[in-house]
């Protein structure tokens, strides 16, 4: 689905939520798979159908045709990368803020909010033994850093968190490595978040975690990580796919426990080449690991949110609220996370705006 369709659904879905008559709107509750639109809504929905076809072909074949796009590819390559506490960021605020003024929304104002900002710095992890291999890696955001020089360290490789409870005070001093399984973002993203959590609580002293995508080309994926009250903070990282699978590799052999892609050898003793590999090849070979990272965060730097309004008519005092971040991560431009998004949310109030449409509720 394209970034124009997909704004025409998100437009669809807003516009029907904000103009029902009723005071409550039906929400899906936890563990439901669908929305439980009451009859009377249903009927309300109905009448709606023209002006929600209105609103897609305006979009799809009318005036804003390609406009979102467009926007998003000027936005990005104009401002790039949007970190927190950024000049990035602080220009991108200042156009959204002037954009919605030049479109004459009501109520647009910037309100300020003290944030931590967080800095990258340089950073690389390399594989010393069994051999030498730079690593792709990217730090994740909040991470801290290795102050005091780099980390090297025996390396371990799990595939869960439960694997790495099983293994008791065996990761005491050594860096864990997860190269856990993709099944989705939702639930593959945990190991993310709480890996260096978890790492810590096992007595590691820095957590690489598995890219959370099913693909790569030896590209690493950043994003937010977590830390907990009373579990020290250990550096945290990503690294691509292929990385992380090859250090699996590597430490399953070194454990004497070869995978079994390599359970034979890849070439006969007779083969006309005169190959043999064995599995024991790394046998007994442990995996180091050098990790190097300047993070750090900057305290109390001020940013911005940009709020505008399409004000409702009769029910004005409810809100309906549509949102998206401005920052984003400072290895890519953020199309998709968040610009995407953001130009989404704008274009929807310029397109009601444009196509004189006002709903019940007010549009934030």
């Amino acid at each position: 689905m394209s970034v124009t369709q997909f704004c025409s659904v998100v437009l669809t879905v807003i516009l029907v939520c904000a103009m029902l008559t009723g005071s409550q709107i039906p929400s899906i509750q936890e563990g439901q798979s669908e929305c439980p639109i009451l009859a009377e809504h249903a009927r309300e929905i109905e009448k709606y159908k023209p002006i929600a076809r209105k609103i897609i072909d305006f979009f799809l074949s009318g005036d804003m045709k390609g406009r979102t796009y467009k926007n998003l590819n000027n936005f990005v390559d104009n401002y790039g990368p949007r970190m927190l506490g950024s000049s990035g960021l602080r220009r991108a605020v200042t156009h959204v803020y002037r954009g919605l003024k030049r479109h004459n929304f009501s109520n647009v104002r910037m309100e300020p909010v003290n944030i931590p900002v967080w800095v990258r710095g340089t950073e690389s992890a390399t594989l010393l033994k069994p051999r030498l291999q730079r690593l792709s890696m990217v730090g994740l955001g909040d991470s801290v850093g290795t102050p005091d020089g780099p980390i090297r360290a025996e390396t371990i490789v799990v595939r869960s968190f439960k694997e790495l409870e099983a293994l008791g005070d065996k990761a005491s001093g050594k860096i864990v490595v997860f190269n856990q399984e993709f099944i989705s973002y939702d639930e593959s993203v945990s190991y993310r978040l709480n890996g260096a959590i978890a790492a810590a609580k096992a007595g590691g002293v820095a957590a690489l975690i598995r890219s959370v995508t099913n693909h790569s080309l030896l590209t690493p994926h950043t994003g937010l990580m977590y830390y907990q009250k009373g579990v020290p903070k250990i550096p945290g990282a990503c690294l691509a796919t292929e990385h992380a699978d090859l250090l699996h590799r590597l430490y399953q052999r070194g454990e004497g426990t070869p995978p079994t892609s390599l359970h034979h050898s890849l070439a006969s003793p007779h083969h006309s080449c005169g190959l043999i590999v064995h599995d024991e090849l790394s046998a007994g070979k442990k995996l180091v690991i050098q990790l190097q990272m300047g993070a750090h965060t900057i305290q109390n730097k001020t940013s911005n949110n940009v709020v505008a309004d399409l004000p409702g008519t009769s029910l004005s005092d409810k809100v309906v609220l549509i949102s998206a971040h401005i920052d984003s991560w400072d290895i890519g431009q953020g199309a998709v996370d968040d610009g995407g998004g953001l130009m989404i949310a704008w274009g929807a109030l310029v397109g009601l705006k444009r196509l004189g449409l006002r709903p019940r509720r007010t549009l934030r």
